[in-house]
């Protein structure tokens, strides 16, 4: 294959599908005829009660290799894996889920973390993959919550990250439309280029305090927008987390491309790494991997990413072996063991009594699963269901007029589990 280039939607931003190749990752080995689940979890269900509505209740073809317009998407949920969170950078960052689009697929994406001549900046400079994080801090109303994005661009070459760092950073300085930004140094990090830029006025006054760093390959862009009187505290996490990214970064097993030894588009990574995504329920007008979030498979560090305490979820996921997980119009994890999973159906069962959440009637036939209706969530009703070492989390859809829908997605979603291979490898 010729190294060929995508032009991402909306933008200039060139994503190149010269990338990619064998992956560390990736493990084709077919697995054995699956196993049902333990009874010992599904005990009481009554499938001739289930109403599964229109719903599929059978686990999906397996999705293959990507398509040139899918890889980058792959690789950048791959990406995720070597990101820090932002609660590594400071602690008080802990509300995982602040960016709705975390794979990179154009540089609207990131518009946010970017001055505004961005696109002519980049040019036609290969990017191969990108990841953005969003942590905010706890807060009882929203209104005193400071943010932090950070995310990682992956080049095909390292031949245009310190331009692209030096010439961002010098738009910032010379061309913010904000108000006047301040050239500031991090402590430890001479090579990483930073300004603080005045937000708001009065009770409201915040600084943004934006930072490049080109480390290889890669270009990390770290942002937070505090209060004026956490600028030092800001630049002090920023240089917190260009000392863990780099090492992430390091032991990242970038794909290569198709010019480079092992490249080439047959040897590229499966869609649904581990086998997972076959068994979530998805929209069946989405495409995978296409949507950034949905229809994709996030290793402990991009799932904890998207949900709040993110800390604890890390912790929770590493310690259970959660190593993949589905994301998509249904969120489905496997454990290592049944024992694992009923410690993620608790820490959902802690965070709702946490938010005060009310239990709300399953669906019938199910007398098990665990919904409920929090008001906190974006999502407020949701079911939690276990089959062995298979969780998965039901959220209602933008366009459910009742519970019903979402108790027959509920209902679908447990026979599809009812059918996952209970012994395949994570």
């Amino acid at each position: 294959m010729k190294n060929s280039k995508i032009l991402a939607a909306a933008s200039a931003l060139v994503i190149s599908t010269a990338l990619l190749a064998a992956c560390g990752d990736d493990d084709s080995t077919d697995s054995a005829a699956p196993e049902s689940a333990e009874q010992s979890n599904t005990e009481g269900v009554d499938e001739s009660a289930l109403d599964t509505g229109d719903y599929p209740t059978e686990p999906a073809e397996e999705f293959g290799k990507p398509t040139a317009e899918q890889i980058g998407d792959i690789e950048g949920q791959r990406l995720a894996e070597y990101s820090i969170l932002p609660f590594e950078a400071d602690p008080a960052f802990t509300e995982g889920g602040q960016f709705p689009v975390p794979v990179l697929r154009s540089l609207s994406n990131i518009s946010g973390l970017l001055p505004e001549n961005a696109t002519e900046i980049f040019g036609e400079a290969p990017i191969n993959a990108g990841y953005t994080v969003g942590g905010a801090t706890k807060s009882t109303d929203g209104s005193d919550q400071s943010n932090y994005q950070h995310s990682v661009l992956s080049f095909a070459t390292a031949d245009e990250t310190g331009r692209i760092a030096n010439d961002l950073h010098n738009a910032d300085v010379t061309a913010s439309t904000e108000g006047p930004a301040t050239a500031e140094e991090v402590p430890g990090q001479p090579g990483t280029l930073v300004t603080s830029t005045p937000q708001g006025e009065g009770d409201s006054a915040n600084v943004r305090v934006r930072a490049f760093t080109a480390h290889g390959p890669y270009l990390f862009i770290d942002q937070f927008i505090v209060p004026n009187d956490q600028k030092d505290k800001a630049l002090e996490s920023i240089g917190r987390a260009v000392d863990q990214q780099v090492p992430l970064a390091d032991q990242f097993p970038r794909t290569p491309n198709s010019d480079e030894p092992g490249g080439g588009e047959e040897s590229w990574p499966d869609i649904d790494q581990d086998k997972i995504l076959i068994y979530a329920l998805r929209d069946e007008a989405d495409d995978p991997a296409l949507l950034g979030a949905d229809g994709s498979v996030f290793g402990p560090r991009g799932t904890a990413g998207l949900r709040l305490n993110s800390d604890v979820w890390l912790d929770l996921l590493q310690e259970v072996g959660a190593e993949h997980t589905a994301i998509s119009a249904t969120n489905v994890f496997r454990a290592a063991d049944d024992a694992g999973a009923e410690k993620i159906v608790n820490e959902y069962r802690r965070e709702f009594e946490e938010h005060g959440a009310a239990e709300v009637e399953g669906p019938q036939g199910l007398p098990d699963a665990l919904c409920v209706d929090d008001s906190s969530s974006l999502s407020p009703k949701k079911c939690i269901i276990q089959v062995g070492r298979y969780v998965a989390e039901i959220p209602e859809m933008q366009s459910d007029t009742d519970v019903e829908d979402m108790k027959q997605r509920t209902a679908a979603q447990y026979m599809i589990l009812s059918k996952a291979d209970q012994k395949q490898p994570n």
